[in-house]
């Protein structure tokens, strides 16, 4: 028989007879509701209650009723704020593999740009990213620290650098596919007290209609300053892509949401390092920076180191955010 909760009863009767008929070959991880004639989407939280999506979790088989399919159709999309030097890549080393099973992720995106030491990526730092299960690696204005980085940005397509970035090495999207569904991944960068690029607005524009035309799911690491710019681009592209998520600030925001056309937005990600920190580097050099302006060394603080992050439920069907979760652990 089909597991089965009663609270479906007050939903649906009908599909509740059809669930105390019907036989389960399989049980996907996400699930919709498709009649034979069209498809009906229903959000988990409007048609299910959190009990009788219980039956849903499992393999990613269909499970099969009487005039009725249920399909996979969301994924889990984790994205990690900035990582810390030595400090961040520990955290990753520690918690990211058993995260990812235990949160069932599809595609992990990390920001790797203060990798090496606060400043740039390295190819053993990239490597040992992809052994924790990093999928694709977004940067920023710290790329350009490593003196490898052209040749790194030129051999790894994983690796991406802010697209906005005129005529530079590498590139600044990445395709790929998740459960059937191509998904893509753009770096961009902002304009405002950082280095002077090409307009991320722009490029994000002709990226839609170029290289990325027909691609519904689109998730955005957009690398700037301030919120007013992060969050413009969120509503300007509402609707167009699916995610937009702010990083280079390693402070964690509570202003993630949902937006009007179903883009996700939070303001930043924050980052994977030590938290007693000023932005994970140790206090003691940069309160003599700001009190002396004197150039010091900055070294990646390891006190109270932590992973923060997001994860998305990302619907492939319709390329809209689901909902999000903010996690620092």
């Amino acid at each position: 028989m089909v597991a089965y909760s009663s609270s479906i009863d007050f939903w649906c009767p009908k599909i509740s007879r059809l669930l105390r008929l019907g036989t389960v070959f399989g049980t996907p991880k996400y699930c919709v509701m498709r009649s034979y004639r069209k498809w009906r989407t229903h959000k988990k939280s409007t048609f299910f209650s959190s009990s009788t999506l219980d039956f849903c979790k499992g393999s990613d088989k269909n499970i099969v009723l009487e005039g009725f399919i249920l399909d996979m159709k969301i994924i889990k999309v984790l994205m990690l704020g900035d990582v810390i030097g030595n400090p961040g890549m520990e955290q990753l080393y520690i918690k990211l593999p058993q995260f990812i099973k235990k949160e069932n992720i599809d595609l992990v995106i990390a920001n790797g740009e203060n990798s090496d030491n606060g400043f740039g990526i390295t190819e053993e730092i990239i490597d040992r990213m992809r052994g924790f299960g990093v999928t694709v690696i977004t940067s920023g204005n710290h790329i350009w620290s490593n003196q490898d980085a052209e040749a790194l940005l030129n051999h790894y397509d994983f690796v991406l650098r802010p697209h906005n970035y005129y005529d530079s090495p590498g590139k600044g999207f990445w395709i790929g596919e998740v459960a059937g569904e191509k998904i893509a991944v753009v770096n961009l960068i902002g304009r405002y007290f950082i280095t002077p690029v090409d307009c991320p607005f722009q490029i994000l524009e002709k990226l839609l209609r170029k290289e990325l035309r027909g691609i519904k799911n689109i998730i955005v690491d957009f690398h700037a300053e301030i919120m007013p710019e992060k969050k413009s681009l969120a509503y300007y592209f509402d609707g167009k892509v699916s995610f937009v998520a702010g990083t280079h600030t390693h402070v964690q925001t509570a202003d993630d949401i949902i937006l009007g056309n179903g883009t996700g937005y939070i303001t930043d990600l924050g980052m994977c390092g030590g938290l007693d920190s000023v932005i994970g580097m140790e206090k003691k050099g940069i309160l003599h920076k700001i009190r002396r302006n004197v150039n010091v060394p900055y070294v990646p603080s390891n006190e109270n180191e932590k992973m923060q992050g997001i994860i998305i439920d990302l619907n492939l069907d319709t390329g809209k955010t689901e909902s999000i979760q903010r996690f620092s652990m």
